[in-house]
């Protein structure tokens, strides 16, 4: 437009020459150079907006690619979430098909348990019965017993008392003569022109000395030996001086204090046993005789209470504990009454139980007139009883 403008405006005299076609004025090569400065100008400018052009197109197609990847990974998060989702849903259907099975197997568990509860509970039961029925038949042989054992020791233990009643009858003569001897109270006693008569000779006291090797806090080894047996918790020191009197065959040994502990163990081991057994069918760890507390009742009706009694217990041994003649069963408490007899494996040695009061209801009962001459020599006669 403003080329036209300016040819419009140009001067005549230039405008003719060029129609002449004569030489350009100055004017009009500057004008020419001017138009085609401005035209080269446009063409810079047509292409240089083409050129942006072309970029902003480049520009919005790198963006619509962006834009498509972006969207092609959002698809792709969210199949993954998909997959992820139905992995952690099939873990919990497992971890709930685990669980239920493991509930199933706790239940099952539960069942054999029960199952075994009850079975122990008949074996039990069982068990109790023929304990009872063997402590029946147990009483019943103490009450009518016949057997080889206790006859053998019956001689032994009449012999015993015999022995016992001469002992207090001469202590008693021997008080007797004393006192008459001795003149009324108050009286000098005259220098004794002969020696006593009729007195006992010294005791010998035993050399058996229990060995105390038997922990008191239930210890189930000993000097490297494992005891085949711990101690209860009712074990108790018993209250009567009980002792066994021990025979072989028609001869009698020495007796043994079985009062001064708890527990005793027989046994071949004198490393721990408290009273050694030396026969070659004893097991190294036989028997145990222990003292336990119970709560009993009374005769008369009264109230119950405690009492220390003895039991015996085989302790697994190869040949056996017999009581009273009759072989026991092992790893069993069975409670010792007065007078019974055990033997140990095939040993010939009896031991009878017996406490101290045991030979005042043995011996006979004495006339009120001996009761009135041995009032002088009660001293002497309990003395001669300790045995």
């Amino acid at each position: 437009m403003e080329d036209e403008r300016r040819r419009h405006h140009m001067p005549r005299s230039a405008e003719g020459e060029e129609r002449r076609g004569g030489a350009p004025s100055r004017h009009a090569r500057d004008e020419g150079a001017r138009r085609e400065g401005r035209r080269e100008e446009t063409s810079r400018k047509d292409r240089d907006h083409d050129r942006d052009t072309e970029r902003d197109r480049e520009r919005e197609k790198e963006r619509a690619r962006a834009k498509e990847k972006e969207r092609e990974h959002e698809k792709e998060k969210e199949k993954e979430k998909e997959r992820q989702k139905e992995k952690d849903k099939r873990d919990s259907e497992r971890a709930r098909d685990k669980e239920k099975e493991k509930e199933r197997e706790r239940e099952r568990e539960k069942e054999r348990e029960r199952e075994r509860d009850r079975e122990r509970k008949r074996d039990r039961s069982e068990h109790e019965r023929d304990r009872e029925d063997r402590d029946k038949g147990r009483d019943k042989d103490r009450e009518h017993t016949s057997s080889d054992a206790a006859r053998s020791s019956d001689a032994a233990r009449n012999a015993i008392l015999d022995r016992i009643r001469e002992e207090k009858r001469n202590a008693t003569e021997d008080s007797r003569d004393e006192a008459m001897q001795s003149g009324p109270v108050g009286a000098t006693s005259p220098p004794e022109e002969f020696p006593e008569r009729g007195k006992l000779p010294p005791k010998e006291k035993p050399d058996f000395k229990p060995s105390g090797k038997l922990q008191e806090d239930s210890a189930v080894s000993f000097r490297g030996r494992k005891l085949m047996w711990t101690e209860p918790r009712d074990s108790a020191l018993p209250t009567k001086k009980w002792r066994f009197y021990i025979f072989k065959g028609n001869e009698e040994l020495e007796p043994l204090q079985v009062y001064r502990q708890p527990c005793y163990l027989f046994g071949r081991d004198r490393g721990v046993a408290d009273i050694p057994i030396d026969h070659p069918s004893a097991s190294k760890q036989h028997a145990v005789l222990q003292f336990r507390q119970i709560v009993t009742e009374s005769d008369d009706g009264g109230p119950p209470h405690k009492a220390v009694r003895p039991y015996v217990m085989d302790l697994n041994s190869t040949n056996k504990t017999y009581l009273n003649g009759q072989p026991i069963e092992p790893r069993f408490y069975i409670e010792l009454k007065e007078r019974d007899v055990l033997r140990f494996g095939f040993s010939t040695r009896d031991f009878v139980l017996l406490h101290e009061n045991s030979l005042d209801s043995l011996a006979p009962a004495t006339s009120p007139s001996e009761n009135k001459d041995d009032e002088a020599g009660d001293e002497a006669k309990d003395d001669s009883v300790l045995v």
